[in-house]
């Protein structure tokens, strides 16, 4: 699993996810490289805030997922990650109590988190590499098309989304087919990107387009995630109610 993570309203750095694990709250904590890679670190999902409505608990998405896959996970109680993680009592110690983790875990960490590649784009080649980008946008639940551009030879599709990032798709032009339009601001709900060799697809059952269903077809697919700034004023709430903690 790697992932995206927020360090305020809009830096971020990359760095591999090595369990999931729950303090005595029952709150989950990803484990994830810190920013310079010089130690492990728990983080939460989201950034919280009070709401100006009253003491209602908002949310604001840390960390976004590029890859969600968790081959080499074990299951210990209510944790899960890798064995060394999960499984380790002094390892999980240091982390819920923010102690520099042995020199011996931290290599371990740093080298599975060199495995993954970051790139500007990343190409559907596979059935996995299609479930992964479904699951990462969400299913394109309640997103739609802020932009569709030509560069080059690829068709661009921008799709905003209420997860606080851009999802881009870059399509080949030459084998290209679909029938959004821009001026629909098409609303997705359960949309699924289809692998084959013949093609590789994004359709929805459920889309504002007359009486169409959407569609892309398309014969090689890359996409892009692009997080988007967290507003001034919720990312004020959010230092505020830190301070309150």
């Amino acid at each position: 699993m790697y992932l995206i993570i927020r360090l305020n309203a809009m830096d971020t750095y990359t760095s591999e996810c090595f369990g999931i694990l729950k303090d005595e709250s029952g709150e989950e904590y990803y484990v994830v490289l810190n920013r310079d890679y010089s130690n492990l670190e728990l983080v939460e999902p989201f950034f919280r805030y009070h709401s100006d409505e009253g003491d209602y608990l908002c949310l604001a998405t840390r960390c976004f997922a590029l890859n969600n896959k968790k081959p080499d996970w074990v299951v210990n109680g209510s944790n899960l990650g890798y064995d060394f993680i999960v499984n380790d009592e002094k390892v999980l110690e240091a982390l819920f109590s923010h102690s520099q983790l042995d020199a011996d875990t931290l290599k371990r960490a740093v080298d599975i988190h060199k495995k993954f590649e970051v790139k500007p784009w990343y190409e559907v080649k596979t059935e996995g590499d299609a479930d992964n980008l479904t699951s990462i946008a969400r299913n394109f639940h309640d997103a739609y098309i802020s932009s569709i551009k030509v560069e080059g030879e690829y068709t661009i599709f921008i799709f905003d989304t209420s997860w606080e990032y851009f999802i881009a798709l870059k399509c080949d032009s030459a084998n290209l087919s679909h029938n959004l339009r821009l001026e629909d601001k098409t609303i997705w709900f359960d949309g699924e990107i289809t692998y084959n060799e013949d093609k590789i697809s994004l359709k929805t059952n459920e889309v504002i387009l007359g009486e169409e269903n959407g569609s892309i077809e398309c014969k090689k697919m890359y996409w892009q995630l692009i997080p988007q700034p967290i507003p001034n004023d919720v990312w004020e709430q959010i230092k505020k109610y830190a301070l309150d903690e």
